[in-house]
């Protein structure tokens, strides 16, 4: 097995299950993700980091119950969505 690393813009990170938001139509952060999870045997873990502006709510919102994905987003406070601000929030 070898680790690999992919640097991808535009993620999507506003975009939810339900509705885009933040001009964001479709999360493919969230959906490579769930993609590889599902279709490759040799991934059974994944991290994000987020490094923008803004928390990646749809991120959240999508890959909230999924155990096999850890995602962490370094964000500006108080900027929109309004979400991810406090300290140690999880979910």
């Amino acid at each position: 097995r070898t680790p690999a690393f992919a640097l991808s813009r535009p993620p999507g990170h506003h975009a939810t299950r339900t509705q885009p938001m933040g001009f964001c139509i479709f999360n493919f952060g969230a959906a490579t993700a769930l993609w590889l999870l599902k279709h490759d045997p040799c991934v059974n873990k994944i991290a994000i980091l987020d490094w923008d502006v803004h928390l990646g709510n749809g991120l959240v919102d999508i890959l909230k119950d999924e155990p096999r994905v850890r995602y962490v987003s370094l964000h500006q406070v108080p900027c929109y969505p309004y979400q991810g601000e406090e300290l140690g929030e999880v979910g």
